[in-house]
């Protein structure tokens, strides 16, 4: 979050990329440093060791707020 807030104060957009269970926490701390408007991409976790969702799926699934976040001025 702090990298996210340095690139953010110097005028590089960003976005940070959490899994589900720790939305709540990212957008918190976010809003504590004063990022309350930071872009989160929230990603399916996976549960235990293996891989429970589709790569592919959810990076296309994200792309357009990726893209969005890190072209906005």
């Amino acid at each position: 979050m702090l990298d996210a807030f340095d690139l953010e104060v110097s005028g590089r957009p960003t976005i940070t990329i959490c899994h589900a269970p720790f939305e709540r926490a990212a957008r918190s701390h976010a809003a504590a440093i004063g990022l309350i408007d930071l872009p989160v991409l929230v990603e399916p976790a996976p549960k235990g060791s293996s891989v429970t969702v589709e790569p592919r799926t959810v990076a296309l699934g994200g792309i357009d707020r990726v893209v969005a976040a890190l072209t906005r001025r």
